[in-house]
């Protein structure tokens, strides 16, 4: 027996000491009311939690306030929490029934206001201990001037970035440049990332410059209500993390997420109606004929009567057509019109202490002022944050984006309707000038068969293309604390743009028969890209006391993405409601393309900060992708930065006013990419439009170039921030060299024995130099009213540096009418161009003589009559009274390249913007105001309608042309298809200078006993105007174009559809 006793008590021993570390198991039950009232509480959270701070088990309280929860260790604590109480953590200290009273906590009904540092949206760097050039926009303060698109709300408050719209159609393409064009044939955009993750919408490496909502959806993918705030990444060192991409700035959007709160509900609608500005005014029927009867008499000195087309602009009432070659017709107004956009935003928001989310909903049906161009967008997000312990976290976001868009089946719809003949009549009109509702389609005119120069309205609104495109994105955040001073954050995130275009063109869109090969053409386009992104981030900070702050962060980082294209395009179907390609009759091409790419990259900081007063931080990217070969892939890329807080220096202690003073100083290099895949191998391109002999072939693309390397973009940046007066007043001054080595070039001649033209390479140098000016002061500050002023100024000097001699960037034969001269040269800048002096009009024959340079006429070997003046090259043509004069720069009698000089270019002297805030009690006022100074813009519009050189209308300038010896005019005499009085000239460039009020805004807080009786939170009532009024002495319809893609391209104005005049009137209902 005593035997068996010994071994019992070892073995109780045992069992007692494992109780007493693990802990015995127990159920709880108990009530959970409410301190105040001693009301039950329903759907109350119970959780374990271990010593770790994670989450065991849980129950939740029924309907009669009652729990009951399993507990597996007795020596874990309890937590209670519910939305609208005070959390509360307890031992069970081995009772098995504990009764529970919550104690309300006020909640506010916006959300959960951090007080302590604001960080940056890297989540590394507190706002005010940054030394680099990041600018900052919270969209809290930007609700009552909230556009239906980010960029209209962005323009001009971000000094230095200048955003520019394609057209002003809906979803059209946008051209944003930061601090200038770093590159002349690799990527200038910059790189959009959304809750800290690149969102690339760039299929294939197209070129975004010219992209709509398919190559360039990144800031319309996400709705203004979403956005919490937007930053602004400019030097190397704030872009340095996210690599190459980021070569040319970063735009960092931050979406609202959720809040410890009661669900709050938020929903805002508007309603907008947008107007065109005014056309160019054109000739009307009558002023048309009598335009093209005079350039013909002026060439051939026979009236036009005597031609075949004479009837079309005879008005001659017993012509049978006389009804549809008889009318005033403004082709402008007829494709036209007011365009109206609703959107509609509905949101949900709360939390509690284990996890918050945010969900919301959008819809916005956006018209265009031109016919047959009309967006449909459809929003859905959600953010999850969850908390699985007090050491690891989980965060979630969702995005989705549905567009459905409807444009012009093609070709410029808004170009032909002011070249259109205006006497033509828009409907089929019978001999008594009925018409049926049959549009006027004529296989050809005096202008040209309709293929070319076809009925604007019918085009447009029988014609089609219909654009159908799902974004989506999920990504997926998990961050744990190692230690309170290490933290680990990982991040994968999937995206996919999937993508159908189709287009058609029934016959009768342009009037030709059925078997005609343009009849019933049908195109199919399909697109689809996904990538994959991964950042895996770990943070340390060494506890070295209270005057050494100490950080460390290391990121690795991977992207892989592919993409694929197919096209098809048909004709001839044998109906016109068989609306998708058909083979069966004419298959006019196909095609299809495979993109992949695949970077990796490795980044390392540490930031050192003494008595919150010195700071220094070095870094450096070390990075590759699969654009490169294997001798060049990689690149390290350094990085520094370092700020002085003077305001914290004893002998600033007695400026009371200064709250923060800063001198800081960035340096860094980032790498730059060609936007083309595959150049290191030998492509090889097949398709229907390459054959050899009726056979269908294959053709090489270009030389392997294994030798490519990155572009640098070096960028030295000084700046000061100035923080005073309460926090009233902010102050923030930058001054930037930028400097890009081993330039990307594209077409370097090469011997034509290697069986290609020209290759690409590395070589030159080009620097963009600058300032940035920003002031933010709140002048006043009281219980009922404030006023707020803000201005930012900038500007941005382009040069190249230098370029291989073997290589030359020059385009424009100004040999022709209508072109100007483009040369890439050193000390250039890039976007210059070159062109003639004009100086008006010779005012007789005898006027058109050549003069030396102190104005006396010249005459030639053995005559006694001056020589006249003639244009070079072969033409040799001699000009005459009423043709256009330019300056003979040397004097040669003859006008030729010799002459030239230089026009200008685009890029502005100064660019910003300016606005105000005044706030009486519930009145909020906003105006702002956006301009551009020193900008040279080529009116191609105005050329296009004041040349007079062939059967298009013109604009009514042209009424004040030369006719007769004696006019004193600068606007030269009509000639059809001869002479050279539209050559590329000063007399068709123009200053593209303007400010413009961009918008102005008043909006109405309601106070606390209107919603109350309302029963809502809070409601607001806003009415915005936008681009109401530019003041400008340029000529054309909107002086903000958009800068060219590449370098062999010009800045025109097209007048593409321009930026309407828009009214919008918004609610805002919190409930």
């Amino acid at each position: 027996m005593k035997k068996n006793i010994l071994p019992a008590i070892l073995l109780a021993c045992l069992l007692s000491g494992f109780y007493k570390t693990h802990g015995q198991s127990a159920i709880v039950q108990g009530k959970i009311i409410d301190a105040e009232t001693k009301e039950t509480l329903v759907s109350v959270n119970i959780v374990e939690i271990d010593k770790n701070g994670r989450f065991i088990t849980g129950a939740t309280s029924d309907f009669n306030g009652n729990y009951v929860i399993k507990v597996t260790d007795v020596n874990n604590p309890l937590q209670v929490s519910f939305i609208g109480y005070k959390k509360q953590n307890f031992k069970v200290e081995g009772r098995t029934k504990i009764d529970i009273e919550l104690e309300p906590e006020a909640i506010s009904v916006e959300d959960v206001v951090v007080v302590g540092a604001k960080m940056g949206h890297d989540g590394f760097t507190q706002v005010r201990d940054r030394a680099t050039s990041v600018q900052r926009i919270e969209f809290l303060d930007m609700k009552s001037v909230m556009s239906t698109t980010v960029e209209d709300m962005l323009q001009g408050r971000l000094g230095n970035v200048d955003i520019t719209s394609i057209s002003g159609d809906p979803g059209s393409g946008l051209n944003i440049r930061i601090r200038g064009t770093a590159s002349l044939n690799a990527q200038n955009q910059p790189l959009i990332v959304v809750n800290g993750i690149p969102y690339d919408a760039n299929l294939g490496g197209i070129d975004l410059a010219s992209a709509d909502i398919e190559k360039f959806g990144n800031l319309i993918d996400v709705s203004p209500e979403d956005i919490e705030s937007i930053e602004v990444l400019k030097d190397a060192a704030s872009t340095a993390v996210w690599g190459s991409r980021a070569s040319n700035g970063v735009l960092m959007i931050k979406t609202k997420r959720g809040s410890k709160s009661k669900p709050i509900f938020e929903y805002t609608t508007k309603f907008s109606s947008s107007h065109e500005p005014k056309p160019i005014p054109m000739l009307d029927g009558a002023g048309y004929a009598r335009l093209i009867s005079e350039a013909y008499f002026n060439v051939s000195r026979n009236t036009f009567m005597a031609t075949d087309n004479y009837k079309q602009i005879a008005f001659d009432p017993e012509w049978e057509e006389y009804y549809n070659y008889s009318q005033n017709t403004d082709w402008i107004k007829e494709i036209t019109q007011v365009a109206y956009t609703q959107e509609h935003n509905f949101s949900v928001r709360g939390g509690g202490d284990k996890s918050k989310y945010n969900m919301s909903i959008g819809y916005n049906d956006e018209g265009g002022t031109t016919i047959g161009n009309n967006l449909k967008k459809l929003n859905l997000r959600s953010s999850l944050d969850y908390d699985l312990s007090t050491k690891l976290q989980f965060r979630s976001d969702i995005m989705f984006t549905r567009y459905d868009q409807e444009n012009n089946y093609g070709g410029d719809v808004r170009g032909v309707a002011y070249r259109k003949m205006p006497n033509l009549s828009v409907y089929d009109r019978d001999t008594l000038g009925n018409h049926y509702g049959e549009y006027f389609t004529p296989v050809s005119t005096l202008q040209g068969n309709a293929q070319s120069v076809f009925n604007p309205v019918a085009y447009a609104k029988l014609g089609s293309q219909n654009q159908f495109r799902d974004n989506a994105r999920a990504l997926f955040t998990v961050r744990y604390l190692i230690t309170p001073r290490i933290i680990y954050n990982s991040t994968v995130t999937l995206d996919i743009f999937d993508s159908k275009t189709s287009r058609f063109l029934p016959y009768k869109a342009l009037g030709f028969e059925l078997n005609n090969d343009i009849s019933n053409r049908a195109v199919n386009t399909f697109s689809k890209q996904s990538s994959i992104y991964t950042i895996n981030q770990l943070l340390y900070r060494p506890d070295l006391g209270e005057m050494h702050d100490l950080n460390f962060m290391t990121q690795f980082d991977t992207e892989s993405s592919n993409s694929r294209y197919y096209s098809t395009e048909s004709s001839q179907s044998a109906s016109p409601f068989l609306t998708e390609p058909v083979n069966d009759k004419r298959l006019v091409s196909f095609g299809a393309s495979l993109n992949e790419y695949r970077s990796m990259g490795l980044f390392f900081t540490g930031t050192y900060k003494y008595k919150d007063r010195y700071s220094l931080m070095l870094g450096a990217k070390y990075e590759g992708n699969s654009k490169f070969s294997k001798e060049s892939r990689w690149g390290l890329f350094p990085t520094f930065s370092a700020f002085w807080r003077i305001s914290e220096e004893p002998f600033m202690q007695n400026a009371k006013f200064i709250n923060d003073l800063r001198l800081r100083i960035s340096w860094g290099q980032s790498g730059n990419s060609p936007s083309q895949n595959y150049l290191y191998y030998n492509t090889y391109s097949a398709g229907t439009n390459i054959a050899y002999m009726d056979m269908q072939g294959v053709q090489p693309n270009g030389l392997e170039l294994t030798n490519l390397k990155w572009e640098t973009i070096d960028q030295l940046n000084p700046g000061i921030s100035f923080t005073g007066h309460d926090n009233r007043l902010n102050i923030e001054i930058d001054y930037y060299t930028k400097k890009t080595l081993n330039l990307y070039l594209q077409g370097s001649g090469i011997p034509y024995h290697s069986g290609f033209g020209s290759l690409n390479r590395n070589d030159g140098e080009m620097e963009n130099v600058g300032f940035e000016f920003l002031i933010d002061y709140t002048v006043v500050k009281r219980k009922d009213w404030s006023f707020n002023f803000n201005m930012n100024v900038s500007r941005n000097e382009n040069k190249v540096i230098r370029l291989p001699d073997n290589y030359s960037l020059e385009y424009g034969n100004m040999l022709q009418n209508g072109n100007y001269k483009i040369s890439v040269v050193p000390g250039q800048t890039l976007g210059g161009f070159f062109g003639y002096e004009y100086l008006g009009v010779y005012k007789s024959d005898a006027d058109a003589i050549v003069r030396d340079k102190d104005g006396n006429p010249v005459y030639g070997f053995n005559l006694d009559e001056p020589l006249t003046m003639i244009m070079g090259g072969p033409s040799g043509y001699v000009f005459e009274g009423g043709d256009a004069k330019y300056k003979d720069q040397n004097y040669d009698g003859k006008i030729d390249e010799l002459d030239l000089v230089y026009l200008g270019d685009l890029n502005p002297d100064f660019m910003g913007g300016a606005g105000t805030r005044l706030q009486y009690k519930g009145f909020i006022f906003n105006t702002f105001f956006y301009y551009k100074v020193g900008q040279k813009i080529i009116n191609q519009t105005r050329m296009d309608t004041e040349k007079m050189y062939n059967f298009d209308n013109q604009s009514l300038a042209t009424n004040w042309r030369w006719r007769r010896e004696g006019d004193v005019t600068d606007m030269p005499r009509a000639l059809y298809n001869t002479g050279y009085n539209w050559l590329g000239s000063d007399r068709f460039v123009e200053d593209g200078s303007y400010l413009r009020l961009k918008s102005i805004s008043l909006s109405y807080v309601f106070n606390k006993k209107a919603t109350e009786w309302l029963n809502i939170r809070d409601m607001k009532l806003f009415f915005t105007a936008y681009n109401l009024y530019t003041w400008t002495n340029y000529s054309g319809q909107d002086p903000d174009v958009a800068p060219p893609s590449r370098p062999d391209s010009l800045p025109k104005d097209y007048s593409k559809t321009p930026p309407g005049r828009k009214y919008m009137l918004g609610l805002n209902i919190t409930f």
